[in-house]
């Protein structure tokens, strides 16, 4: 049985600006597809379904 974990990316609290611009980047890559062709590419497998969701 395979299990996933949830990945995250840190940044300094007071640094709202960066945060928004790397949601953007996310939000943008989830919807066109490349953020799961890049985690299967290093992960040999899809992004869990309920990341894939949010990309919809």
């Amino acid at each position: 049985m395979m299990s996933t974990s949830k990945m995250g990316i840190g940044i300094a609290r007071n640094n709202p600006e960066l945060k928004e611009k790397i949601n953007e980047l996310i939000r943008h890559n989830l919807k066109n597809g490349q953020l799961n062709t890049i985690f299967k590419k290093y992960h040999a497998t899809d992004l869990p379904q309920d990341v894939l969701a949010e990309g919809k």
